[in-house]
């Protein structure tokens, strides 16, 4: 009855657990194919809709996050892969080319080791779906980034001049390279060499000084794309977007 929903209902406020219900409902969205879908939702929606708008729009909002194209379950393998074959890099390009979107949550097309007149080939070419582009250079998580005096290793020096030879070459062919991939301009580029979770606190601020005074290039860890796709993966299920209006800062 109306009094007794009334009650499990602030009582599930009181113990916040809306969040924890948001995350698993579009985890289990996310790990269902769409045609197992439909005619639950097709029944949710008629019975729901009529009762209740607010859970209709908490359903719909779990199922935008399906945009993203990985969960949890994609997540943890990934966690696996690193502990269990680091060193492994054509597995983690075959992981990586399977969820793109942990390389760029914006991807929208991407190119896996796509070749320019045989000159080069990086290992992806990312278009977000804002028509910018992501020129991705991959060693394996087991080589290091820095070495112990704070520089760079010669694996991460190499991965990034070959980013930058790659984004120097489509610059310099702009014209057809716009044949082939789509309102390119000047791409950015990245490189993920290592793990950053076995940076000393020295060779963190190294790093993070290294990515400032690049342009349009930055180094991270596999690592810490997984950090990154867990939070994507976080906010977009839980979080709504709040506007907030003359915000003052005293």
């Amino acid at each position: 009855d109306e009094q007794f929903t009334d009650k499990l209902n602030k009582r599930i406020q009181a113990l916040r657990l809306s969040n924890s219900a948001r995350i698993r409902l579009a985890n289990l969205f996310a790990g269902l194919p769409t045609e197992e879908l439909l005619i639950p939702l097709g029944v949710a929606f008629t019975q729901i809709a009529i009762a209740d708008a607010d859970i209709s729009s908490e359903i719909v909002s779990a199922m935008s996050s399906r945009w993203l194209k990985f969960g949890l379950h994609e997540l943890d393998q990934f966690e696996v892969l690193l502990r269990d074959r680091p060193s492994d890099e054509p597995a983690l390009h075959s992981f990586l080319e399977k969820n793109p979107q942990i390389l760029d949550p914006s991807a929208i097309k991407v190119w896996s080791k796509p070749d320019f007149h045989g000159a080069r080939e990086p290992d992806f070419l990312i278009r977000r779906s804002d028509d910018t582009y992501l020129v991705i250079e991959i060693e394996n998580a087991k080589k290091r980034i820095q070495t112990q005096a704070d520089q760079l290793t010669a694996a991460a020096t190499q991965a990034i001049k070959q980013a930058n030879d790659y984004r120097g070459f489509l610059a310099e062919r702009i014209t057809e390279a716009k044949h082939h991939f789509p309102n390119i301009d000047e791409p950015t580029a990245l490189v993920v060499i290592g793990l950053e979770r076995s940076l000393s606190k020295s060779q963190r601020e190294a790093l993070a000084r290294e990515n400032a005074s690049r342009h349009k290039l930055s180094i991270v860890g596999f690592d810490a794309l997984l950090e990154r796709a867990r939070t994507v993966l976080r906010n977009v299920t839980t979080s709504q977007i709040e506007v907030i209006k003359r915000y003052r800062v005293v």
